[in-house]
């Protein structure tokens, strides 16, 4: 059950440190469903041959500091005889649903064209409404055979999750509807429903960030569980990062860049700043929160669940503005 938002401690909260914490009401077993069914499907199937993804990707750019290009797969070279993880891939607004491993195109494209495109060493599945039945349309359309059992149980163990959370979406833009006008109208039931869900697992890895720091492209954030600690937020453009440790029953709420940016964003005289974060690599698991399944963990060392609130009209940003402090 999801508490009545307090306003003034939202408004307070998000002003003093840039993000909220808010009771997200999804019980843990919820969690420990997704992580479970998620690291069955990761860890008995396997990502596509070097070969196939190199042929469902387009040609090399000339500058690779805009690493978009990665998400543009032509799906009709996948000839693989053998069933990957990114047949679950399919084209949505922002980034693909379903399977998307940044470790491994980072080291197939290594082996297959000899370039580095050093991005965060991850893996991430986006989930929203209606993706199962992309991924039976796309099975249909290239013969790629039946859908494996794990993608329909972790579409089972997304769908509750996403469902609370796009609850406390609402909640949050009633609440906030005095700082920006119409936000309802804005952020809707329906653009709710193609907000993805997402899960990242983090390779192992030695550099001092998991995840680079940056602003989202969704109009609010909601992080809302993580196995470990490293979510660091800032409160402005030119505050320091704060680390972010809280109970287990709470998420992290803040803004992204479409929405309260004061260049671009929807509401540019918002009281609130977009929340600059990322992940730092601390090897502290959280207390109170499933740990990384036994048989995922040479896979990765971390896992979060984060839902992506965006509004009808999407804003396309490039790497380049949501990358840059």
């Amino acid at each position: 059950m999801i508490e009545k938002i307090n306003g003034d401690v939202l408004r307070r909260e998000l002003l003093e440190r840039g993000y909220a914490e808010l009771e997200h009401g999804i019980h843990q077993d919820q969690f420990d469903s997704a992580i479970e069914k998620y690291s069955s499907f990761t860890v008995n199937y396997p990502d596509p041959e070097p070969e196939t993804i190199d042929a469902m990707l387009p040609s090399t750019p000339t500058d690779l500091t805009n690493n978009n290009w990665l998400d543009d797969l032509e799906r009709s070279k996948d000839h693989q005889q053998t069933w990957h993880k990114y047949r679950t891939n399919t084209s949505h607004i922002g980034k693909p649903n379903g399977y998307t491993s940044r470790a491994f195109q980072e080291s197939a494209l290594l082996e297959t064209r000899g370039i580095d495109i050093r991005e965060d060493l991850k893996e991430y599945y986006h989930w929203t409404r209606g993706h199962h039945s992309e991924i039976q349309k796309q099975h249909d359309k290239y013969d790629w055979g039946p859908i494996p059992p794990e993608v329909t149980a972790l579409t089972q163990a997304f769908r509750p999750i996403h469902s609370k959370a796009s609850s406390l979406i609402i909640q949050v833009c009633r609440t906030l509807e005095d700082d920006h006008p119409e936000i309802t109208k804005i952020i809707t039931p329906a653009s709710l429903r193609n907000s993805p869900l997402r899960l990242s697992a983090y390779h192992h890895s030695d550099r001092p960030n998991l995840g680079g720091f940056h602003y989202d492209k969704s109009d609010i954030t909601l992080q809302l569980t993580e196995s470990h600690q490293g979510l660091a937020i800032a409160q402005s453009d030119q505050s320091p990062l704060t680390k972010v440790d809280r109970d287990p029953t709470k998420t992290a709420l803040f803004m992204g860049k479409p929405l309260t940016d004061p260049d671009t964003g929807r509401y540019p005289d918002s009281p609130f700043h977009p929340g600059w974060h990322g992940i730092l690599n601390l090897d502290s698991p959280n207390q109170g929160l499933s740990p990384i399944p036994e048989a995922a963990q040479q896979r990765f060392t971390r896992w979060s669940l984060i839902f992506f609130a965006g509004a009808l009209e999407f804003m396309e940003l490039s790497k380049d503005q949501t990358h840059v402090r």
